[in-house]
């Protein structure tokens, strides 16, 4: 690493831990480290492009740029990903994957995870019903979002497990006893953080509250 790229990222790092600790004590807005604050506003009508954005900026002071520009950079990263992977993942066509509605998490992680299926690729998803037969339908996008929206409702269900409650706003977060529960447990998590990934992937709300803290750890932050 030459000395100019690790004096850029002691900076960024000094930085992102002073916003996180003005964040956490609630000192300023969110809109406080912004450079631009008509930004969003000034490019809400206009095609956004890769060039529009540093990427220098977003890897070591996102939050320099509104919340909705680096939403629309997101969304510009998987589209482009989307045409490297051949298209639109709800398009009808891909491997089918058969997912029984009683079964629906054991299922996935049979079909998708232990046969190592590439998330980003796009899958026909089919119900098997009650009696053992396929429902009738083609998948072009529907069958895929009610899949995602069933399978990280299990995955989420406080009941099965794998979370823990925060009291009072009940934020989730992983249960430090489930190592005792499940022997995979390190793999059932890789897997569920696929399946998030694919949700955000593929623009399906997520309807789940993550701790602070949680979300913290996952991206590297301090609490």
């Amino acid at each position: 690493m030459a000395d100019g790229d690790k004096f850029l990222e002691i900076v960024a790092s000094l930085l992102n831990k002073l916003v996180n600790r003005v964040r956490r004590l609630k000192l300023k807005d969110d809109d406080f480290w912004v450079v631009n604050k008509n930004m969003a506003k000034q490019l809400e009508n206009i095609p956004l492009k890769a060039a529009d954005v540093s990427n220098l900026v977003l890897q070591y002071c996102p939050q320099a740029y509104p919340f909705e520009i680096r939403a629309r950079v997101f969304k510009l990263v998987i589209e482009k990903t989307k045409e490297e992977n051949g298209g639109n993942a709800f398009a009808d066509y891909g491997p089918q994957i058969e997912i029984n509605r009683g079964s629906i998490l054991d299922d996935a992680i049979a079909n998708l995870y232990q046969k190592n299926f590439n998330m980003q690729k796009n899958m026909r998803i089919t119900f098997i019903d009650e009696e053992g037969m396929p429902e009738d339908g083609i998948d072009g996008g529907g069958l895929l979002k009610e899949f995602m929206t069933k399978l990280t409702a299990e995955i989420f269900d406080v009941n099965r497990a794998y979370w823990s409650e925060t009291e009072g706003d009940r934020m989730l977060y992983p249960n430090a006893q489930i190592k005792h529960i499940d022997a995979d447990w390190m793999h059932s998590f890789n897997f569920f953080g696929q399946v998030v990934g694919k949700a955000l992937y593929e623009s399906v709300l997520l309807k789940c509250n993550l701790a602070p803290f949680f979300l913290n750890i996952i991206v590297g932050k301090s609490n």
